[in-house]
């Protein structure tokens, strides 16, 4: 699965259930506890429709950061580069699934050394975003999903040609602590993951 948080031409978040998941009944729209999430008039079981958290790695060495190509058969940016990583998936870490979409995208096994910046939400689609900061002694090639792998240094850096919102914020993030300078946050729980 293909980090597709933030598309520029993001469509909208999908419409809320008609029938509970429960019962079975139509839904009413009450709001328990001003959350604004659906309840179920019959059961009163809430539907909760919460942010879907996607986590990736910005791959440094020597100065430069690895960003991947998304392929031209790919529904959402194609042709626009991002860095490695998609949604966490049932039971996973945010730590695994980053490592597990790197490896799937850009055919590495990377090892986690710290966050970028902090978590951050994008409203729609309603993503939570966490983005670590990497490192591989592995040479990247494209996946299934990615038709070109580069390393970019920072005044190289394509940025009318990102293919995320989110991607912007992760890379103005990892520059403002700098390519070359050692993790912020060296004891990021899951430090150190790497691939199986």
């Amino acid at each position: 699965m293909t980090h597709v948080a933030g598309d520029r031409t993001a469509a909208p978040s999908p419409p809320p259930p008609v029938h509970c998941t429960a019962c079975g009944s139509p839904l009413g729209a009450y709001f328990p506890h001003d959350s604004g999430h659906l309840s179920c008039r019959a059961c009163r079981a809430i539907h909760w429709r919460n942010s879907l958290p996607v986590a990736g790695i910005l791959l440094v060495r020597e100065g430069r950061v690895l960003l991947a190509r998304r392929s031209a058969s790919m529904e959402r940016a194609p042709g626009r580069w991002a860095y490695p990583g998609g949604f966490v998936e049932s039971g996973e870490t945010a730590e695994a699934a980053a490592v597990r979409e790197t490896a799937e995208e850009v055919r590495v096994r990377a090892r986690i050394t710290g966050i970028v910046g902090r978590p951050h939400t994008i409203r729609e689609p309603h993503h939570l975003m966490i983005a670590f900061r990497g490192e591989t002694d592995d040479e990247p090639a494209p996946g299934d999903e990615v038709d070109a792998v580069r390393w970019f240094a920072p005044d190289e850096l394509p940025w009318d040609e990102l293919a995320f919102p989110s991607t912007e914020v992760a890379l103005r993030a990892l520059l403002a602590e700098g390519l070359d300078a050692a993790p912020a946050h060296p004891h990021a729980p899951g430090a150190g993951l790497a691939a199986p």
